[in-house]
């Protein structure tokens, strides 16, 4: 019976030195949580970015070929949003167009 009693009393003492430790690890929780959640805004940002890049070389790929075909660039048309330049439209000779952004925010 001594035995039994003593390992009850050895439970409730294991229990309550680990009830800090639990609080420790809630919060240690919350920070990976936070930090996750700040990873996850920017990898969508990355990606986001990869995006508009890709964009932009499909445009910069676009203008080289039609160079390479022996067009030239008969206008250049500017393209505003907000009051601000984003980039400029350009006709080839052969009535094909390529938008080219220079907006510097990915």
């Amino acid at each position: 019976m001594h035995g039994r009693l003593f390992h009850n009393l050895l439970f409730v003492f294991i229990l309550i030195l680990s009830l800090p430790s639990c609080k420790d690890t809630n919060r240690e929780l919350e920070e990976i949580r936070q930090q996750l959640a700040a990873h996850e805004q920017e990898i969508l940002a990355l990606k986001a970015a990869v995006e508009r890049i890709n964009q932009d070389i499909s445009s910069l790929r676009s203008v080289l070929c039609e160079m390479q075909a022996g067009n030239y660039v008969s206008s250049a048309t500017e393209s505003v949003r907000d009051e601000t330049v984003i980039g400029y439209t350009l006709s080839f000779n052969d009535g094909r167009g390529v938008f080219l952004r220079t907006d510097t925010q990915l």
